[in-house]
Order: C-alpha cells, then structure tokens, then sequence
C-alpha cells in the first residue's frame, strides 16, 4: 500500500472515532419574546434546537392550550465544519391568550435512544385587553404543534 492510502486511512480512523464525531450532542432551548402580556396581545414561543448528531427526532411540543396558535413556522440550518458538523432547527409559534389569568407552558421535549431532553417551562401572566380577540374561522390552525413531521431531520 502506498504511503497516501495508509496515511489516507489513519486520517479517516481518526475523524470517525474522534469524541467529536462519536458524542453527539442536542441542545434545546425555549424562549418567549415577554411574560406579561394581555389578551389582545400576541405572544412569540421560540424552540431553538441544536445537535451535532447527524439527525434530531421531531420535538414533541406544549400543548398551548390556554392560548390560540395564529401562527407558526420553522427554519433549519446545516453548519459544516470537517471533522463535524451542527444542525439548528427553530419552530416559532406566534400566540394569543384566550383569556385573563396566569398560565404555565409546559415544556418542549426531544427524545433519543439515550435520553429525554427538555427546554424550559414559562409562567405567562395574562391581563385582560382592551379589545376582544376574535380567533380565526378554523378553530385548528393549518399544523397543530402535536401534529408535527414525525420524521427526523437528517443531514
């Protein structure tokens, strides 16, 4: 075997056995824009998602249940850097409550083979508006969070 294979070979054991390669690791993070907010007011969930594994199970997502979901959306992004890479998914939910009082968002979660991974739960104070919050025609928004893509995001 010539030199470059050999060396080739060494170069390729070491990136594949490397603890960067070999211990994937996933980030999850929740955010919202405030937590006192009043019910004509809008409120922005944001589930941030980072991993350098080279795929993320779906999350499962908080029911939202004391606020309608008028909103929602997703973007990802792949960052490739030899010998690894990441993957970031964020999913924002845009909320209005349905009525006055102080609610709880329960957390978002990721599970592995390994493990459960959750993002932070929010303590939401709502007051009452000065106008009244007419939900869309639907009562289900086009993609409910329970109903999101069970497949996993793979690079």
């Amino acid at each position: 075997m010539s030199r470059f294979k050999i060396i080739g070979c060494i170069c390729f054991l070491l990136m594949v056995f490397s603890p960067a390669f070999c211990l994937a690791q996933i980030e999850i993070k929740a955010e919202v824009d405030k937590k006192k907010v009043s019910t004509d007011e809008e409120l922005v969930y944001k589930l941030i998602i980072s991993s350098t594994a080279s795929s993320i199970p779906a999350p499962e997502f908080p029911d939202f249940k004391d606020f309608y979901v008028i909103s929602q959306a997703n973007t990802s992004n792949i960052t490739i850097k030899a010998p690894s890479s990441k993957i970031t998914v964020i999913y924002v939910f845009v909320l209005v409550p349905k009525e006055a009082g102080k609610f709880i968002i329960e957390p978002s979660q990721i599970k592995t083979k390994s493990a459960i991974y959750k993002s932070e739960s929010f303590e939401i104070e709502v007051v009452e508006g000065k106008r009244k919050f007419i939900p869309p025609e639907s009562p289900k928004p086009p993609l409910l969070p329970q109903e999101g893509p069970k497949e996993k995001i793979i690079l």
